[in-house]
């Protein structure tokens, strides 16, 4: 029976190549008796086809049963492939079971998008051998991921399906294929110019806060956190960790979250260097980190990357751009310790340096100091007894100038009191006297009026008694009468005479008083203003008194505020400059062992001192000064030193 074949009209060339004949009755290709159908599977008809062809049964007489078409595929694929064939395929699920290896051999195109896919397996006897032959060209283990050179051999169970049977690999594809994929990578991160852009940054001198990505309770981690957590207790170093997973399918992604989540703690709060650690695990697992976006997260982080993945001869391609790698996570946390003990060290060394130049610096300072206090405590006695002086000279003057013009008020209320009394007693005088005389008119005019009076009584007597004489019955009676009345009236001049004098002599006497009276309040208003006067002269000075005194206090604080301004700035300057600037300005420093020497009771008690000049140094012995040496010595403290 004749197996019709259906091929294109363009493949009829090749498959007479390989010993197909046409059926000059038909006109369709036919393999020929004897001939592996193997060879022509590409063109056995299908159902459809087949029915088209010449000699087709009835598709219940084409019927066949599911196993005698298993076997029959059975037959075919041991019939086309014979002999194993060298296959390119990749790791995918792989695991080990009873000695035998069991995976899923995937193709994929070159954007990772799966094509092909079938099981595979490599059998216990087989297993061992493939697996040592691996490891002793590669360096690593069999593990998914990796592409490989398998020489395979297909086969199909009706039962179990279709499978290929690994006998042999080839390590060369596999190593290969790796150094092919770290050279994609080696220059895709030269063509974007970011390989050295880690490696530029300046190492970390010392260590205060570091950022960690590591897997999430690897024992490495366990080994690294022992001195980390030791190092965080102390207040030396802080540690931030970011967990990633390191394998599998979600490393990639996992590793990228982590550089992200360790970028943005770095822009809040910036590390010394970024710890990339893995802390153990199979060798094979490095090739997972052989990625191009975790060799561009190491380049574009801004802080320096260690790396300690965990193995020394092996490395991956983020190892290759860090700014250093270190073998495994120990090796980087004792690197960490190692630089924090060191910049501890320099620094306690600088301490004790510094402490020990403080300490001749503050020496040389306290003697200046002492001897500015000493200047200006002299300085501000001196100023103080001549303001003391210029104050008592004030006071001298006040009280002078104050006596002067008492004596000088007292005396000119003396003369006023003087002129004011003689003119009061000149008044009365003359008052004295101006009574006298209006007495002494008083009583003319009196005696004249009287005299009148008498005169005209006895001239009308005479008339009286001449005209009488007629009538001397009524006469006598009007005499009496008018004698009387001539009387009265002589009485009352008498009286009016006195009454008036009387009168003269209180007016007389009231202005004697006032004018007694007007010199005395014009004594007591002077004597008022020559106290005021006194008074406000003897405030003014006192306040210019009090003046001068806290100027001379002021002027004394200011100068001692001064003298401590230039003992600071001569302490700062010493401390900026060192001591040869110190020593060019004329000091020379006292030391034994570099430790300075600040007092007398401190050099005799070392045998032998060296003493610094801006020229040079030498070595002297202390000796107690002599008795005529002391005595001349005694005020300052001086010793003798005797050149060693």
């Amino acid at each position: 029976m004749k197996t019709f074949l259906s091929i294109p009209s363009h493949e009829t060339r090749h498959a007479l190549t390989l010993g197909a004949m046409l059926d000059t009755e038909t006109g369709h290709y036919f393999v020929p008796p004897g001939q592996e159908l193997a060879k022509f599977d590409r063109w056995l008809p299908t159902g459809a086809q087949a029915a088209a062809l010449p000699g087709a049964l009835t598709t219940t007489q084409a019927a066949m049963s599911l196993g005698q078409m298993l076997m029959r595929l059975t037959a075919a694929i041991s019939h086309v492939y014979p002999s194993p064939e060298w296959v390119r395929l990749e790791f995918s699920g792989l695991r080990a079971s009873g000695g035998h290896v069991y995976f899923d051999a995937v193709d994929r195109d070159e954007d990772g998008k799966e094509l092909a896919k079938c099981r595979a397996v490599i059998w216990k006897a087989q297993a061992s051998r493939i697996g040592r032959k691996f490891v002793d060209a590669t360096g690593t283990e069999l593990a998914t991921g990796m592409k490989v050179l398998v020489l395979a051999q297909p086969q199909y169970h009706p039962q179990h399906g279709f499978s290929l049977v690994i006998v042999d690999l080839d390590p060369g594809y596999t190593l290969g294929d790796m150094h092919a994929r770290l050279k994609r990578i080696r220059e895709a991160i030269d063509g974007l110019g970011i390989a050295d852009k880690n490696k530029a940054l300046p190492a970390a001198a010392d260590f205060c806060r570091v950022g960690v990505i590591a897997p999430h309770g690897a024992a490495g981690l366990d080994d690294f956190q022992v001195t980390a957590d030791a190092l965080q207790r102390a207040g030396l170093c802080h540690f931030e960790y970011f967990h990633a997973v390191f394998q599998g399918e979600k490393c990639e992604e996992s590793l990228r979250r982590a550089f992200i989540d360790a970028h943005e703690f770095h822009v809040l709060a910036p590390v010394d260097a970024l710890v990339v650690i893995r802390g153990g695990g199979a060798q094979t697992d490095l090739q997972w980190l052989n990625q191009l976006l975790l060799a561009k997260m190491v380049c574009r982080f801004h802080a320096p990357v260690l790396t300690g993945i965990g193995h020394e001869r092996d490395v991956c391609i983020m190892d290759e751009y860090a700014n250093r790698s270190f073998g495994t996570p120990s090796k980087v946390i004792a690197h960490i310790k190692e630089c924090i003990a060191t910049r501890a060290l320099q620094a306690l060394r600088d301490w004790e340096t510094i402490s020990h130049a403080a300490l001749a610096i503050e020496g040389r300072a306290r003697a200046d100091v002492l001897r500015l206090h000493a200047d200006l405590r002299t300085g501000a006695q001196l100023r103080l007894y001549a303001a003391q002086t210029r104050i008592r000279q004030h006071d001298a003057e006040i009280r002078s100038s104050a006596s002067s013009a008492l004596a000088l008020a007292e005396q000119r209320v003396r003369t006023s009191y003087r002129d004011i009394r003689s003119g009061a007693e000149t008044a009365l005088t003359h008052a004295d006297k101006g009574t006298t005389a209006l007495k002494a008119s008083i009583a003319e005019r009196m005696t004249a009026a009287v005299a009148i009076a008498d005169k005209e009584a006895g001239h009308r007597y005479a008339a009286i008694a001449a005209a009488a004489r007629g009538a001397i019955g009524n006469g006598g009676i009007l005499l009496r009468q008018h004698h009387s009345e001539v009387m009265q009236a002589a009485s009352r001049c008498l009286a009016a005479a006195a009454k008036d004098a009387a009168a003269q002599h209180n007016r007389i006497n009231e202005a004697a008083a006032r004018i007694a009276n007007a010199g005395a309040d014009k004594v007591e208003a002077r004597w008022q203003e020559a106290a005021i006067h006194v008074r406000l002269l003897t405030d003014r000075r006192e306040r210019d008194a009090h003046r001068h005194a806290g100027d001379v206090r002021h002027h004394a604080r200011a100068m001692l505020a001064a003298a401590e301004e230039s003992s600071r700035e001569k302490i700062a300057s010493i401390m900026s400059h060192g001591v040869e600037p110190t020593l060019k300005r004329g000091f020379a420093m006292v030391t034994v062992n570099a430790v300075p020497v600040s007092s007398m009771a401190a050099a005799y008690g070392h045998a032998e001192l060296e003493i610094t000049f801006r020229d040079g140094a030498l070595k002297v012995r202390p000796v107690p000064v002599k008795a005529n040496k002391r005595a001349r010595g005694k005020n300052h403290g001086e010793g003798e030193m005797e050149n060693g």
